[in-house]
């Protein structure tokens, strides 16, 4: 079998699927180099760990770098050619850490909350079978966080990177509020986090509701607690706060940002 075609076998969530990476038209890390990325880590197969594989540093790059608690992006690499483009908040062996999830076992036990996770180790591991390198590099992005309030009264974070780039546009966020406030939005109306939602997709108010929301997110702020109770409000809609807080409590466990998956499937 050619080096260049990586064939792995995964789950589907119905069935053994055979899948396939083409090197030949993935991009050369050798492309991304001079914009400041560095190799860090390579993989080699192991029977220590669940995943059968083992993270280590590259010459040049210490343990402490690895677990450095820091804001990047990485590059997952295999024979050169860059195979998946990620983002973490907490470090590359953080980042690396979540991939322990990608077993069969945990994929067909949790639904799709290791999706992602489980087909990349399944490749990883496939490439790596084929005698192929798999390796990993990282460039870590720095930032300052700024507080911004809203016509709500809370405040929230919106980052700011070295090159200028927010978490999202202040000019637009500002403008977005400012629209609020000139169309009557009352102040210190509330504030959704909107990390949870319930709701019936098919009645017509939701429907309505919904698509308000998504026309806000799509033609202003990305940050989508900052429209949902103005739409909310704009459509009359009655909704309820869940009371719980989403991050201790006995229906969902917040593993990371944007990152959860249900674990009792009910109240006991």
């Amino acid at each position: 079998m050619s080096k260049n075609i990586i064939k792995y076998k995964v789950w589907n969530g119905h069935e053994d699927e055979i899948r396939t990476i083409d090197l030949n038209k993935e991009l050369s890390v050798k492309d991304f180099l001079e914009f400041g990325w560095v190799k860090y880590t390579y993989n080699e197969l192991s029977n220590n760990n669940n995943i059968g594989m083992s993270m280590n540093v590259v010459e040049g790059i210490t343990t402490k770098d690895k677990n450095e608690h820091c804001q990047g992006v990485y590059l997952l690499t295999v024979n050169g050619k860059v195979v998946k483009i990620g983002g973490t908040e907490t470090g590359l062996a953080k980042r690396w850490g979540s991939y322990n999830n990608g077993t069969k076992k945990i994929r067909m036990g949790a639904g799709n909350g290791s999706v992602t996770n489980y087909y990349i180790i399944q490749a990883l591991k496939a490439a790596l079978k084929q005698g192929c390198t798999v390796e990993w590099y990282f460039k870590k992005m720095d930032y300052i966080e700024e507080e911004v309030e809203l016509y709500s009264g809370e405040v929230i974070q919106n980052r700011l990177y070295p090159n200028g780039q927010y978490k999202d546009n202040m000019n637009i966020i500002h403008s977005q509020v400012g629209r609020y406030r000139k169309d009557g939005y009352p102040e210190n109306n509330g504030l959704a986090r909107t990390t949870v939602v319930f709701r019936r997709h098919n009645e017509n108010d939701i429907v309505i509701n919904s698509e308000s929301w998504w026309e806000e997110m799509k033609y202003g702020s990305r940050r989508d607690q900052i429209s949902f109770n103005y739409v909310a409000w704009k459509h009359n809609l009655k909704f309820n706060y869940i009371q719980e807080d989403i991050d201790d409590n006995e229906y969902f466990h917040y593993m990371k940002k944007w990152r959860q998956v249900n674990l009792s499937g009910g109240k006991k």
